[in-house]
């Protein structure tokens, strides 16, 4: 009796563990979760263009983005990305008054099942601002040279 038991319980299991992995939903696979944009100038734009592959089997469905600051703008499609289908998120970041490094988050709010339960899924951008020197001035004004480290 045990025996029987035991093999029913197994057969459960197994049926109920091949649905689940059958009916995985919406998934994320991106082909880079984070962008470093390395050393960008004062004023320059800064955009990307995360892509992704819808990998389940069902469609998802972009809610919304936001980011971790409002220096950081992104873009996403209002359709849904049907399985084995490509999207973008386009991120622009805006180095105007920025200098030194950055990493940025941009939240995704969708019906993704492989993002955490209760949280968005994520992905980054990253990198560093130099401020831009300006070398000419108003009339009248002295000129302002860039300071050059000395070596001793």
């Amino acid at each position: 009796m045990k025996y029987l038991l035991s093999i029913a319980f197994t057969l459960f299991f197994g049926i109920h563990t091949n649905a689940q992995s059958n009916n995985m939903g919406a998934r994320f696979k991106f082909v880079q979760e984070t962008h470093d944009f390395g050393i960008l100038k004062e004023g320059d734009e800064a955009t990307y263009e995360f892509v992704f592959i819808n990998t389940g089997n069902e469609p998802i469905i972009i809610n919304g983005c936001t980011a971790s600051c409002g220096c950081t703008v992104p873009t996403w499609p209002r359709n849904p990305i049907m399985p084995s289908s490509k999207g973008t998120i386009f991120v622009k970041f805006d180095t105007h008054g920025k200098n030194g490094t950055f990493r940025k988050t941009i939240y995704i709010e969708s019906n993704a099942a492989n993002a955490e339960p209760g949280k968005k899924y994520e992905i980054y951008i990253a990198g560093s601002v130099t401020p831009n020197v300006a070398t000419t001035s108003k009339p009248g004004a002295p000129m302002q040279a860039p300071v050059i480290p000395v070596k001793h």
